[in-house]
C-alpha cells in the first residue's frame, strides 16, 4: 500500500527524471501559461495552474483550487495547493501531447442536511496524479483535456451526526487509496 512517504518519494522520482531528461539552454517565446477550469466555474469552485516553462519540454508551476457552496441541503467546502510538473513530447506550450504529473494537498469538508439532521465529515487529503493529456493552442490561448489515476490519502470515510453517531457513507464507493483525475482547462500562454 502506498502511503505519504512512499508517494513523494514517487514524486521527487519522476521529477527528477523529467529534470534530467530535459536541460538544455536556448532561447523562448513563452515562459508562462496561466489556466483555469471552465467546468469547476459551473460547480461553484475556482481551480487552475500556472505552469513556468522550465525548458523545450518541460513547464512547472503551482496548483490551485477552492470551492465553497451550499446546494439544496449539501455543504462542499474545499481548499487545495499544490504543484504540477507537465513533460511535453513536442515543445511545452504548443500543440502536443504530455504527460503530467501532479501533487496535492487538500482540506475537504461536506454536510448533507437529511430528515433535519446534519451529517458531516471533513479530513485533509494528499494526492498524487499521473496524467496523460493533449494541448491544442491558438496564438495565445490553449486548451489541455487530460486523464489521469494516482493515490489519494482521503478514501470514502464515514459521515458524524450532530448527535455523535457515526453513519455508513451513503454513496457506496470503496474505501481505497485511489483518485482518479482529469484535466479541461482553458488558458493563455505568453
Amino acid at each position: 500500500m502506498i502511503n505519504q512517504k512512499n508517494a513523494y518519494g514517487i514524486f521527487l522520482l519522476f521529477f527528477s527524471f523529467f529534470i534530467a531528461n530535459n536541460v538544455q539552454a536556448y532561447e523562448i517565446e513563452d515562459n508562462v501559461s496561466i489556466r483555469i477550469s471552465p467546468f469547476g466555474l459551473l460547480g461553484g469552485a475556482i481551480s487552475g495552474e500556472i505552469p513556468l516553462r522550465i525548458n523545450k519540454r518541460l513547464a512547472i508551476g503551482p496548483m490551485f483550487a477552492y470551492q465553497n457552496f451550499d446546494f439544496g441541503g449539501t455543504v462542499n467546502s474545499l481548499a487545495s495547493g499544490g504543484l504540477r510538473a507537465d513533460w511535453h513530447f513536442g515543445q511545452a506550450f504548443n500543440d502536443g501531447a504530455y504527460l503530467s504529473l501532479q501533487t496535492a494537498y487538500s482540506n475537504i469538508e461536506n454536510s448533507i442536511t437529511s430528515k433535519d439532521k446534519v451529517f458531516s465529515r471533513k479530513g485533509n487529503n494528499l494526492s498524487v496524479i499521473t496524467a496523460i493529456g493533449y494541448l491544442w493552442r491558438w496564438d495565445n490561448v490553449t486548451l489541455n483535456l487530460a486523464i489521469g489515476a494516482g493515490y489519494s490519502s482521503f478514501g470514502n470515510p464515514d459521515f458524524l451526526a450532530e448527535d455523535g453517531e457515526i453513519y455508513d457513507n451513503p454513496i457506496p464507493l470503496p474505501d481505497l487509496p485511489v483518485a482518479i483525475g482529469g484535466d479541461f482547462s482553458l488558458g493563455w500562454a505568453f
